[in-house]
């Protein structure tokens, strides 16, 4: 049984997707209802003002609509934040450098925006609450290929869990799975990334376990596509557009594990 689920997960592996116009509805939107997993309690502790994190994705996808195709290439994401301040709800950082990436140079792609792409992030806001939740607002600048119209808005949030290496220890860990887009005054591009050293895939709460709650979250938008308004993008573990058996062979590969 084992095997066949590692066939499955191997599937994963497959860079670029295209989810047929009949399994979407709808264009993409900043605007798309989401069903995001809850977190539990995401911080052990807070750090000190002035600490670095560092957010480093390669396991992420981006999302573009090609005449009624949802065709979904590999993305990444770079961001450099500093802990500001605190509150009563949680933790303000600013977010200082950093860069988004989609597609592969030279990936063979059936749209013109597939083209490999390339934007600076130079400033903004995140905010982690204790609740478990991470939301990104940053400025960016596309830098390959640069535009006439090259300012962006990144737009990123989700579940996530900030630890600490131990008690007297300065090293944090951010475990975290985002969701959104980045996008200008005419164009939208949807993004998810997974970020964390040793997280599993299958942790779609990001709470540090493998366990129903998230075959629970796969299985309640089983069946469904990017564009339809019942598609929880934090259920599409394997990040190719669609929540199907593959994400469930994802969590099933993964289950009972913790990090």
């Amino acid at each position: 049984m084992r095997s066949v689920v590692f066939a499955a997960f191997l599937l994963v592996l497959i860079p670029v997707w295209i989810v047929p116009a009949n399994q979407t509805t709808g264009a993409i939107s900043n605007s798309q209802s989401l069903s995001s997993p809850a977190g539990g309690t995401a911080i052990v502790a807070v750090p000190p003002t002035g600490t670095h994190i560092i957010i480093k994705s390669v396991y992420g996808a981006a999302y573009l609509n090609n005449s009624g195709n949802i065709v979904v290439f590999p993305a990444t994401l770079f961001l450099n934040m500093t802990d500001q301040s605190s509150n009563s709800t949680g933790i303000i950082f600013s977010v200082d450098s950093g860069n988004v990436t989609e597609g592969i140079p030279g990936l063979a792609c059936p749209s013109t925006l597939c083209d490999y792409r390339v934007w600076k992030v130079f400033s903004g806001t995140a905010f982690l609450s204790y609740a478990g939740r991470l939301t990104i607002n940053a400025a960016t600048i596309e830098t390959s290929p640069p535009t006439s119209d090259n300012k962006w808005q990144l737009s990123l949030t989700g579940p996530s869990r900030l630890t600490q290496a131990a008690a007297s220890s300065q090293a944090y860990s951010l475990f975290t799975l985002l969701y959104g887009h980045i996008s200008n005054s005419t164009d939208s591009i949807g993004l998810i990334f997974l970020a964390g050293i040793g997280v599993k895939k299958g942790d779609v709460d990001m709470d540090g376990t493998v366990d129903i709650v998230d075959l629970a979250t796969v299985a309640r938008s089983f069946g469904t596509s990017y564009g339809q308004a019942n598609y929880n993008p934090y259920a599409d573990v394997t990040m190719h557009g669609a929540v199907n058996i593959q994400d469930l062979a994802a969590v099933a590969y993964d289950y009972g594990q913790t990090y």
